[in-house]
């Protein structure tokens, strides 16, 4: 889990620094997307794996969701700035 944590920490900064820019390319959002794919995936994977339901899967499951949340606001606004043109 402390993996999967660390990922959606340098998620977080990688979209944040990104939305501190005025454009975000698109390449760079579907990176994003990509790598939240993988987490997912990962976390779906070690939830299955957990027999000793460990403490830290809740804090790693509402970390995933505000990575969600983070990903969606910047895919809004790159495909705003898309429609705005």
């Amino acid at each position: 889990m402390r993996e999967l944590l660390r990922d959606c920490d340098e998620l977080e900064h990688r979209v944040n620094k990104r939305t501190s820019e005025s454009e975000v390319p698109l390449a760079e959002l579907e990176r994003a997307e990509q790598t939240m794919d993988g987490m997912r995936r990962r976390f779906r994977e070690i939830k299955r794996r957990d027999v000793f339901h460990a403490p830290s899967a809740g804090s790693a499951e509402m970390r995933l969701k505000q990575c969600e949340k983070l990903l969606g606001d910047l895919a809004e606004r790159v495909y705003g700035a898309g429609r705005a043109r």
